[in-house]
Protein backbone atom coordinates (compact mmCIF):
# COMPACT_ATOMS: atom_id res chain seq x y z
CA UNK A 1 0.00 0.00 0.00
CA UNK A 2 0.87 3.68 -0.46
CA UNK A 3 2.82 5.44 2.16
CA UNK A 4 0.10 7.25 3.58
CA UNK A 5 -1.92 3.58 4.00
CA UNK A 6 1.07 1.96 5.04
CA UNK A 7 2.93 4.82 7.94
CA UNK A 8 25.34 11.81 -24.34
CA UNK A 9 24.56 10.37 -26.70
CA UNK A 10 24.19 13.57 -28.77
CA UNK A 11 21.15 14.55 -31.40
CA UNK A 12 20.90 16.03 -34.50
CA UNK A 13 17.75 17.07 -36.35
CA UNK A 14 16.01 14.73 -33.94
CA UNK A 15 17.81 11.21 -34.68
CA UNK A 16 19.62 9.68 -31.95
CA UNK A 17 23.31 8.73 -33.19
CA UNK A 18 25.26 5.92 -31.35
CA UNK A 19 27.74 8.49 -29.47
CA UNK A 20 29.23 7.97 -26.21
CA UNK A 21 27.17 9.98 -23.42
CA UNK A 22 28.63 12.86 -22.08
CA UNK A 23 28.23 13.10 -18.13
CA UNK A 24 26.96 16.44 -16.99
CA UNK A 25 29.00 18.68 -15.54
CA UNK A 26 28.26 19.75 -11.64
CA UNK A 27 29.29 23.07 -12.53
CA UNK A 28 26.60 25.62 -13.54
CA UNK A 29 26.72 24.97 -17.64
CA UNK A 30 25.75 28.76 -18.83
CA UNK A 31 26.63 30.79 -15.49
CA UNK A 32 30.01 32.25 -15.14
CA UNK A 33 32.13 31.04 -11.68
CA UNK A 34 31.98 34.88 -10.78
CA UNK A 35 28.55 35.19 -11.33
CA UNK A 36 27.99 31.88 -9.68
CA UNK A 37 29.87 32.97 -6.63
CA UNK A 38 28.10 36.24 -6.27
CA UNK A 39 24.33 34.72 -6.73
CA UNK A 40 25.49 32.19 -3.61
CA UNK A 41 26.83 34.74 -1.61
CA UNK A 42 23.84 36.97 -1.82
CA UNK A 43 21.46 33.77 -1.41
CA UNK A 44 22.70 33.04 1.84
CA UNK A 45 22.54 36.41 3.17
CA UNK A 46 18.97 36.57 1.90
CA UNK A 47 17.90 33.85 4.46
CA UNK A 48 19.24 35.75 7.35
CA UNK A 49 16.28 36.30 10.10
CA UNK A 50 13.80 34.75 7.75
CA UNK A 51 11.15 32.80 9.57
CA UNK A 52 8.48 30.84 7.78
CA UNK A 53 5.13 30.76 9.74
CA UNK A 54 2.74 27.98 9.37
CA UNK A 55 -0.79 29.11 10.11
CA UNK A 56 -3.50 27.37 12.26
CA UNK A 57 -5.92 27.55 8.59
CA UNK A 58 -4.94 25.35 5.72
CA UNK A 59 -5.20 28.56 3.34
CA UNK A 60 -5.02 32.37 3.90
CA UNK A 61 -7.36 34.92 1.80
CA UNK A 62 -6.83 37.97 1.23
CA UNK A 63 -8.08 39.32 4.57
CA UNK A 64 -6.32 36.69 6.48
CA UNK A 65 -3.07 37.86 4.59
CA UNK A 66 -3.56 41.42 5.02
CA UNK A 67 -4.50 40.63 9.04
CA UNK A 68 -0.98 38.50 9.25
CA UNK A 69 1.11 41.13 7.75
CA UNK A 70 -0.41 43.71 9.56
CA UNK A 71 0.58 41.77 12.88
CA UNK A 72 4.05 41.03 11.35
CA UNK A 73 4.46 44.90 10.32
CA UNK A 74 3.85 45.69 14.06
CA UNK A 75 6.03 43.56 15.18
CA UNK A 76 9.08 44.66 13.30
CA UNK A 77 8.93 42.02 10.50
CA UNK A 78 9.46 43.32 6.93
CA UNK A 79 9.67 41.42 3.33
CA UNK A 80 6.53 39.63 4.23
CA UNK A 81 5.77 37.07 1.42
CA UNK A 82 2.02 35.37 1.84
CA UNK A 83 1.46 31.96 0.68
CA UNK A 84 -2.32 31.67 0.54
CA UNK A 85 -2.45 28.12 -1.06
CA UNK A 86 -0.68 26.74 1.73
CA UNK A 87 -1.55 28.97 4.55
CA UNK A 88 1.67 30.59 5.30
CA UNK A 89 3.78 32.94 5.32
CA UNK A 90 7.81 34.36 5.52
CA UNK A 91 9.05 37.39 6.82
CA UNK A 92 12.14 39.21 7.74
CA UNK A 93 12.28 39.46 11.14
CA UNK A 94 16.04 40.42 12.54
CA UNK A 95 15.87 40.85 16.15
CA UNK A 96 17.14 44.55 16.82
CA UNK A 97 14.22 45.55 15.04
CA UNK A 98 11.63 43.20 16.72
CA UNK A 99 13.05 43.91 20.03
CA UNK A 100 12.34 47.63 19.43
CA UNK A 101 8.68 47.45 18.94
CA UNK A 102 8.03 45.82 22.31
CA UNK A 103 10.89 45.58 24.79
CA UNK A 104 9.00 45.27 27.58
CA UNK A 105 7.27 42.12 26.13
CA UNK A 106 10.15 40.60 23.88
CA UNK A 107 10.65 37.37 26.02
CA UNK A 108 14.42 35.76 26.50
CA UNK A 109 15.04 32.24 25.83
CA UNK A 110 17.85 29.59 26.04
CA UNK A 111 18.32 30.91 22.24
CA UNK A 112 18.92 33.87 22.84
CA UNK A 113 18.02 36.96 20.63
CA UNK A 114 16.79 34.88 18.41
CA UNK A 115 14.81 32.57 20.51
CA UNK A 116 13.13 35.96 21.80
CA UNK A 117 12.09 36.44 18.18
CA UNK A 118 10.92 32.85 17.34
CA UNK A 119 8.29 33.42 20.77
CA UNK A 120 7.16 36.71 19.46
CA UNK A 121 6.26 35.24 16.13
CA UNK A 122 4.60 32.15 17.88
CA UNK A 123 2.73 34.34 19.97
CA UNK A 124 0.80 35.98 16.51
CA UNK A 125 -3.10 35.13 16.27
CA UNK A 126 -3.11 31.87 13.78
CA UNK A 127 0.23 30.85 13.95
CA UNK A 128 1.11 26.91 14.37
CA UNK A 129 4.81 26.70 13.92
CA UNK A 130 7.78 28.89 12.99
CA UNK A 131 11.01 27.59 11.10
CA UNK A 132 14.35 29.39 10.04
CA UNK A 133 14.50 29.80 6.63
CA UNK A 134 17.04 27.85 5.38
CA UNK A 135 19.25 27.10 2.30
CA UNK A 136 17.94 24.35 0.37
CA UNK A 137 20.17 21.91 -1.81
CA UNK A 138 19.88 19.95 -5.06
CA UNK A 139 21.77 16.43 -4.60
CA UNK A 140 25.16 16.40 -6.45
CA UNK A 141 24.67 13.89 -9.62
CA UNK A 142 25.79 10.58 -8.62
CA UNK A 143 28.72 9.13 -11.14
CA UNK A 144 26.70 6.47 -13.28
CA UNK A 145 27.89 3.39 -14.15
CA UNK A 146 31.20 2.35 -15.54
CA UNK A 147 29.42 0.83 -18.42
CA UNK A 148 27.18 3.74 -19.28
CA UNK A 149 30.28 6.06 -18.94
CA UNK A 150 31.41 4.48 -21.39
CA UNK A 151 28.75 3.75 -24.13
CA UNK A 152 27.56 0.49 -23.28
CA UNK A 153 23.49 -0.09 -22.08
CA UNK A 154 21.85 -3.03 -21.39
CA UNK A 155 21.47 -5.37 -24.08
CA UNK A 156 18.25 -6.72 -25.13
CA UNK A 157 16.35 -10.34 -25.86
CA UNK A 158 16.32 -9.39 -29.20
CA UNK A 159 20.77 -8.56 -28.65
CA UNK A 160 20.50 -5.08 -29.30
CA UNK A 161 21.38 -1.95 -26.82
CA UNK A 162 18.39 0.09 -24.66
CA UNK A 163 19.61 3.18 -24.40
CA UNK A 164 16.65 4.38 -22.62
CA UNK A 165 16.51 1.69 -20.44
CA UNK A 166 14.52 3.07 -17.62
CA UNK A 167 11.33 3.44 -20.27
CA UNK A 168 12.27 0.16 -21.16
CA UNK A 169 12.05 -1.46 -17.75
CA UNK A 170 8.54 0.15 -16.14
CA UNK A 171 6.86 -2.05 -18.85
CA UNK A 172 8.15 -5.24 -18.52
CA UNK A 173 8.39 -7.34 -15.66
CA UNK A 174 11.53 -9.17 -15.76
CA UNK A 175 15.25 -8.70 -17.07
CA UNK A 176 16.57 -8.90 -19.82
CA UNK A 177 14.77 -5.90 -21.55
CA UNK A 178 12.76 -6.31 -24.60
CA UNK A 179 13.30 -3.35 -26.51
CA UNK A 180 10.25 -1.44 -26.17
CA UNK A 181 10.23 2.06 -24.65
CA UNK A 182 6.75 2.98 -24.75
CA UNK A 183 3.17 2.07 -23.94
CA UNK A 184 1.48 3.57 -26.22
CA UNK A 185 -1.20 0.87 -26.72
CA UNK A 186 -2.58 0.97 -23.06
CA UNK A 187 -2.41 4.94 -22.59
CA UNK A 188 -2.64 6.24 -26.14
CA UNK A 189 -3.30 9.87 -24.57
CA UNK A 190 0.60 9.35 -23.55
CA UNK A 191 -0.50 12.14 -20.74
CA UNK A 192 -1.70 14.53 -23.01
CA UNK A 193 -4.10 16.72 -20.80
CA UNK A 194 -1.60 16.77 -17.42
CA UNK A 195 0.81 18.78 -16.09
CA UNK A 196 3.84 17.87 -14.12
CA UNK A 197 5.11 21.04 -12.08
CA UNK A 198 8.94 20.54 -12.08
CA UNK A 199 10.19 22.16 -8.76
CA UNK A 200 13.65 22.37 -9.54
CA UNK A 201 16.60 24.42 -11.50
CA UNK A 202 14.47 25.75 -14.36
CA UNK A 203 14.13 24.14 -18.01
CA UNK A 204 15.49 24.62 -21.27
CA UNK A 205 12.07 24.40 -22.74
CA UNK A 206 13.66 24.75 -26.43
CA UNK A 207 15.36 21.77 -26.54
CA UNK A 208 14.29 19.54 -28.73
CA UNK A 209 12.63 17.36 -26.76
CA UNK A 210 10.69 19.81 -25.91
CA UNK A 211 9.27 20.82 -29.14
CA UNK A 212 9.61 24.27 -28.72
CA UNK A 213 6.12 24.82 -28.90
CA UNK A 214 4.41 25.87 -25.53
CA UNK A 215 4.20 22.36 -23.91
CA UNK A 216 7.05 23.10 -21.64
CA UNK A 217 7.58 26.22 -20.10
CA UNK A 218 9.39 27.86 -17.27
CA UNK A 219 9.09 30.06 -14.48
CA UNK A 220 10.73 31.58 -11.39
CA UNK A 221 9.04 31.27 -8.26
CA UNK A 222 7.16 33.85 -7.33
CA UNK A 223 8.80 36.96 -5.48
CA UNK A 224 12.22 35.23 -5.58
CA UNK A 225 15.26 36.40 -5.95
CA UNK A 226 16.43 34.47 -8.71
CA UNK A 227 16.60 36.66 -12.31
CA UNK A 228 15.86 34.01 -14.87
CA UNK A 229 13.87 30.58 -15.28
CA UNK A 230 16.73 29.21 -17.33
CA UNK A 231 18.03 26.25 -16.78
CA UNK A 232 21.80 27.33 -15.95
CA UNK A 233 22.65 24.28 -13.85
CA UNK A 234 20.84 21.71 -16.16
CA UNK A 235 18.85 19.35 -13.33
CA UNK A 236 15.69 20.60 -13.87
CA UNK A 237 16.16 20.23 -17.79
CA UNK A 238 17.13 16.30 -17.21
CA UNK A 239 14.31 15.58 -14.69
CA UNK A 240 11.76 16.97 -17.56
CA UNK A 241 12.89 15.26 -19.96
CA UNK A 242 12.57 12.02 -18.49
CA UNK A 243 9.22 12.75 -17.24
CA UNK A 244 7.75 14.24 -20.92
CA UNK A 245 10.59 14.26 -23.14
CA UNK A 246 10.02 13.93 -26.84
CA UNK A 247 11.83 10.72 -27.05
CA UNK A 248 13.46 10.51 -23.57
CA UNK A 249 10.53 10.97 -21.29
CA UNK A 250 7.87 8.36 -20.08
CA UNK A 251 4.65 10.88 -20.40
CA UNK A 252 5.50 12.96 -23.88
CA UNK A 253 2.28 14.50 -24.42
CA UNK A 254 2.15 15.49 -21.25
CA UNK A 255 2.29 19.88 -20.08
CA UNK A 256 5.31 20.31 -18.46
CA UNK A 257 6.10 23.83 -16.21
CA UNK A 258 9.38 24.31 -14.63
CA UNK A 259 9.53 26.09 -11.51
CA UNK A 260 13.15 27.29 -10.77
CA UNK A 261 13.84 28.08 -6.92
CA UNK A 262 17.44 26.46 -7.40
CA UNK A 263 19.94 29.16 -9.40
CA UNK A 264 22.85 26.70 -8.64
CA UNK A 265 23.04 24.19 -6.61
CA UNK A 266 20.99 26.18 -3.85
CA UNK A 267 17.83 27.71 -3.45
CA UNK A 268 16.04 29.38 -0.31
CA UNK A 269 13.38 26.84 1.65
CA UNK A 270 11.16 29.84 1.20
CA UNK A 271 11.06 29.57 -2.46
CA UNK A 272 10.21 26.28 -2.02
CA UNK A 273 7.31 27.07 -0.48
CA UNK A 274 6.43 29.60 -3.07
CA UNK A 275 6.60 26.71 -6.07
CA UNK A 276 4.32 24.32 -4.32
CA UNK A 277 1.45 27.63 -3.30
CA UNK A 278 1.79 28.32 -7.07
CA UNK A 279 0.68 24.82 -7.66
CA UNK A 280 -1.49 24.23 -5.16
CA UNK A 281 -2.92 27.02 -6.30
CA UNK A 282 -3.75 26.60 -9.89
CA UNK A 283 -5.20 23.16 -8.45
CA UNK A 284 -7.67 24.89 -6.04
CA UNK A 285 -8.66 26.94 -8.65
CA UNK A 286 -9.22 24.35 -10.85
CA UNK A 287 -9.97 21.40 -9.21
CA UNK A 288 -10.80 19.33 -12.67
CA UNK A 289 -7.33 19.69 -13.68
CA UNK A 290 -4.79 16.98 -13.29
CA UNK A 291 -1.96 18.26 -11.63
CA UNK A 292 1.30 16.36 -10.48
CA UNK A 293 4.23 18.37 -8.58
CA UNK A 294 8.23 16.29 -8.94
CA UNK A 295 10.25 17.65 -6.31
CA UNK A 296 13.85 15.52 -7.22
CA UNK A 297 15.65 17.02 -3.97
CA UNK A 298 15.77 16.99 -0.32
CA UNK A 299 17.48 17.99 2.91
CA UNK A 300 17.35 16.85 6.34
CA UNK A 301 17.62 19.63 9.10
CA UNK A 302 14.92 21.52 10.73
CA UNK A 303 13.55 24.02 8.95
CA UNK A 304 12.84 22.35 5.95
CA UNK A 305 9.59 21.16 7.91
CA UNK A 306 8.39 23.72 6.13
CA UNK A 307 8.75 22.53 2.79
CA UNK A 308 7.04 18.67 4.67
CA UNK A 309 4.21 21.32 5.48
CA UNK A 310 3.80 22.98 2.37
CA UNK A 311 3.80 19.08 0.29
CA UNK A 312 0.97 17.97 3.20
CA UNK A 313 -1.75 21.04 2.21
CA UNK A 314 -1.05 21.05 -1.33
CA UNK A 315 -1.58 17.13 -1.63
CA UNK A 316 -4.66 17.75 0.73
CA UNK A 317 -6.07 20.16 -2.17
CA UNK A 318 -5.33 17.68 -4.97
CA UNK A 319 -2.08 17.84 -5.95
CA UNK A 320 -0.25 14.55 -6.72
CA UNK A 321 3.12 14.74 -4.88
CA UNK A 322 6.37 13.09 -6.70
CA UNK A 323 9.46 13.14 -4.72
CA UNK A 324 13.14 11.50 -4.56
CA UNK A 325 14.14 9.62 -1.66
CA UNK A 326 17.21 11.16 -0.61
CA UNK A 327 21.00 9.75 -1.71
CA UNK A 328 22.99 9.42 1.87
CA UNK A 329 21.29 6.27 2.89
CA UNK A 330 19.71 7.66 5.69
CA UNK A 331 16.49 7.80 6.80
CA UNK A 332 14.16 9.52 4.74
CA UNK A 333 11.19 9.88 7.74
CA UNK A 334 12.93 13.51 8.69
CA UNK A 335 11.76 16.69 7.50
CA UNK A 336 12.03 17.44 3.84
CA UNK A 337 9.31 17.12 0.84
CA UNK A 338 10.00 13.24 1.06
CA UNK A 339 8.37 12.62 4.64
CA UNK A 340 4.92 14.06 3.94
CA UNK A 341 2.57 11.67 4.11
CA UNK A 342 0.75 13.10 0.83
CA UNK A 343 3.35 11.71 -1.31
CA UNK A 344 4.85 8.93 -3.70
CA UNK A 345 8.90 8.62 -2.63
CA UNK A 346 11.28 7.23 -5.01
CA UNK A 347 14.20 4.79 -4.72
CA UNK A 348 16.42 4.31 -7.09
CA UNK A 349 17.46 0.93 -9.11
CA UNK A 350 20.20 0.09 -11.68
CA UNK A 351 20.21 -2.14 -15.12
CA UNK A 352 20.94 -5.04 -12.95
CA UNK A 353 17.61 -4.49 -10.83
CA UNK A 354 19.66 -3.60 -7.59
CA UNK A 355 18.63 -0.83 -5.31
CA UNK A 356 21.38 1.90 -6.31
CA UNK A 357 23.76 2.03 -2.96
CA UNK A 358 22.74 4.98 -1.26
CA UNK A 359 19.68 5.44 -1.90
CA UNK A 360 17.10 5.70 1.13
CA UNK A 361 14.67 2.67 2.29
CA UNK A 362 12.48 2.72 4.72
CA UNK A 363 8.82 3.40 5.61
CA UNK A 364 8.88 6.73 3.94
CA UNK A 365 9.68 5.40 0.62
CA UNK A 366 6.69 4.36 -1.57
CA UNK A 367 8.28 2.56 -4.81
CA UNK A 368 11.91 2.11 -6.77
CA UNK A 369 11.96 2.99 -10.63
CA UNK A 370 15.09 3.53 -12.62
CA UNK A 371 17.80 5.91 -11.53
CA UNK A 372 21.20 4.73 -12.71
CA UNK A 373 22.84 6.24 -15.95
CA UNK A 374 19.65 7.43 -17.23
CA UNK A 375 19.76 9.35 -20.70
CA UNK A 376 17.86 12.69 -20.94
CA UNK A 377 18.24 16.15 -21.68
CA UNK A 378 21.02 18.20 -21.90
CA UNK A 379 20.59 21.52 -20.84
CA UNK A 380 23.98 23.17 -22.62
CA UNK A 381 22.76 21.51 -26.25
CA UNK A 382 19.95 22.50 -28.11
CA UNK A 383 19.11 19.07 -29.16
CA UNK A 384 22.16 17.07 -27.14
CA UNK A 385 21.11 13.94 -24.50
CA UNK A 386 23.63 13.42 -21.47
CA UNK A 387 23.58 10.60 -18.73
CA UNK A 388 23.17 11.08 -14.95
CA UNK A 389 22.29 8.61 -12.16
CA UNK A 390 20.64 9.31 -8.83
CA UNK A 391 17.28 9.08 -6.84
CA UNK A 392 16.39 12.68 -9.04
CA UNK A 393 16.16 10.54 -12.39
CA UNK A 394 13.67 8.18 -10.43
CA UNK A 395 11.25 9.93 -9.25
CA UNK A 396 10.09 11.56 -12.69
CA UNK A 397 9.89 8.13 -14.12
CA UNK A 398 6.82 7.47 -11.42
CA UNK A 399 5.76 11.34 -12.25
CA UNK A 400 5.41 10.24 -16.15
CA UNK A 401 3.71 6.88 -15.01
CA UNK A 402 1.74 8.91 -12.79
CA UNK A 403 0.80 11.19 -15.87
CA UNK A 404 0.08 8.12 -18.48
CA UNK A 405 -2.33 6.70 -15.98
CA UNK A 406 -4.14 9.89 -14.74
CA UNK A 407 -4.70 11.05 -18.14
CA UNK A 408 -6.65 8.07 -19.38
CA UNK A 409 -8.76 7.98 -16.25
CA UNK A 410 -12.13 9.79 -16.27
CA UNK A 411 -11.42 10.54 -12.42
CA UNK A 412 -7.99 11.19 -13.06
CA UNK A 413 -8.26 14.70 -11.69
CA UNK A 414 -9.44 12.98 -8.34
CA UNK A 415 -6.65 10.60 -8.08
CA UNK A 416 -4.91 11.02 -4.81
CA UNK A 417 -1.35 9.30 -3.54
CA UNK A 418 -3.07 5.91 -2.88
CA UNK A 419 -4.92 5.40 -6.00
CA UNK A 420 -1.21 6.60 -7.87
CA UNK A 421 0.51 3.88 -5.75
CA UNK A 422 -1.83 1.29 -6.22
CA UNK A 423 -1.88 1.69 -10.36
CA UNK A 424 1.99 1.64 -10.71
CA UNK A 425 2.66 -1.37 -7.87
CA UNK A 426 -0.54 -3.76 -8.82
CA UNK A 427 1.47 -7.05 -10.12
CA UNK A 428 4.94 -5.21 -9.70
CA UNK A 429 8.22 -6.72 -9.53
CA UNK A 430 10.02 -6.42 -6.45
CA UNK A 431 13.27 -4.51 -6.25
CA UNK A 432 15.67 -3.85 -3.63
CA UNK A 433 12.61 -4.94 -1.31
CA UNK A 434 10.17 -2.18 -3.18
CA UNK A 435 7.57 -2.42 -6.14
CA UNK A 436 9.34 -1.11 -8.91
CA UNK A 437 7.16 1.56 -10.47
CA UNK A 438 5.29 -0.36 -13.30
CA UNK A 439 2.95 0.15 -16.24
CA UNK A 440 0.93 -3.09 -15.11
CA UNK A 441 1.31 -6.78 -16.12
CA UNK A 442 -1.82 -6.02 -19.04
CA UNK A 443 0.76 -3.41 -20.72
CA UNK A 444 3.43 -4.78 -20.93
CA UNK A 445 4.12 -4.38 -24.48
CA UNK A 446 3.83 -1.74 -27.25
Amino acid sequence: MGKALRAAAITAGGALLAATPVIAAVVAPTASVSATAAFETALRASVQDVYILTLSAPTCDDDCASTVTTHLTATGCDRVRVFPAVGMVAAHCAPAAVAATAEATTTTTTHGRTGGVVDRLAALPGVSVVSPDGIASLPLPSTPSAAAAHGSYPRTRQGGSSKFWGLDRINQFALPLDGVTNTTRCFPRRGKGVTIYVVDSGIAEKHAQFGNNGRVTSIVAPGSMIPSPADDFGHGSHVAGIAAGRTSGVAPAATVVGIKVFGTLHGTIADVVSAIDYVAAAKASKPAAKIILNASFGDGHTSAASWSAAANRAADVGVLFITAARQDGGDLCVDNPGSAAGSLTVASSDMTDMRVPGSSNGSCVSVIAPGDSVLSVDAATDAGLTVLSGTSMAAPHVAGLAALIMAEAPNGAEMREADVYQAISQGAPTVGGLPLAFVGPECTAA
